[in-house]
């Protein structure tokens, strides 16, 4: 199976970008970030994209994407068009052969770029992409961080927080920000592929504990909602696949 691992980042108000910093900062310093409530960053729409990345897994070098001015600077947020490029890519990736594949893609990136070009496809799409993520989640009940699944093979995030890149980017702190989406995609491209040589999902839980989930064989997401419901019946405030794919539907 060939993968064109893709991630996006969020274009945003200022407004809402302190928001997502308060977030982190909240859950970083709580004792228990569970109980922290979630920050729905769909109740603050419309926001965009501010760039993002793509990977082919039989092409070395990771692509950054990200719109530009007339001056030729970085834009703060996607327009219509690039954004409709970026689809355009995706699209021509999977007429290639490519299985879209991302981390949270399921939840997230697939229902933005829904919201902000063509729904129908983004869903079709979304349904027959690979999402690690999505996956652990139908099977288990939980999702698992990226970054703990990178951290079990010595990778990790760059100094930066996926919740301060938004803002960072409305600064113009733009190398930092590419450095943090490529880094996501390279992981991604890395785990995925661990996934395939040891049949299973590994990573280091926040506790420090090493987890291994048996996954013999990498679903798409069409595949993953006919699993069996998991046993989430030990877990406070569970994330539910329902919950996930309910853009679908909307």
């Amino acid at each position: 199976m060939k993968f064109a691992f893709f991630d996006l980042e969020v274009g945003c108000s200022e407004e809402l970008c302190n928001l997502l910093v308060s977030q982190k900062i909240a859950m970083a310093n709580a004792a228990d970030p569970h109980l922290i409530p979630r920050l729905d960053i769909w109740e603050h729409w419309p926001f965009s994209i501010s760039v993002a990345a793509t990977k082919l897994s039989d092409v070395s070098g990771t692509i950054a994407w990200y719109d530009l001015d007339k001056t030729g600077a970085p834009v703060p947020r996607w327009g219509t068009d690039f954004t409709w490029r970026f689809v355009n890519i995706l699209q021509r990736y999977q007429e290639d052969g490519y299985t879209l594949c991302g981390w949270n893609s399921t939840g997230f990136d697939f229902r933005l770029l829904g919201a902000l070009t063509y729904r129908v496809w983004a869903i079709d799409a979304a349904l027959d992409s690979i999402d690690p993520n999505f996956q652990s989640l139908c099977m288990r009940g939980y999702p698992v961080a990226l970054n703990g699944a990178a951290h079990f093979h010595g990778l990790g995030k760059t100094e930066e927080s996926g919740a301060n890149v938004p803002l960072l980017w409305l600064l113009g702190e733009y190398d930092r920000c590419i450095t943090y989406v490529v880094n996501d995609v390279d992981m991604l491209a890395s785990v995925v592929s661990d996934i395939q040589v040891s049949r299973g999902l590994r990573w280091i839980a926040n506790s420090g504990i090493a987890n291994y989930l048996y996954m013999p064989t990498l679903l798409n997401v069409r595949h993953c909602l006919k699993l069996p419901l998991p046993d989430t019946s030990w877990m406070d405030n569970a994330i539910t696949r329902e919950e996930t794919i309910q853009w679908m539907a909307s």
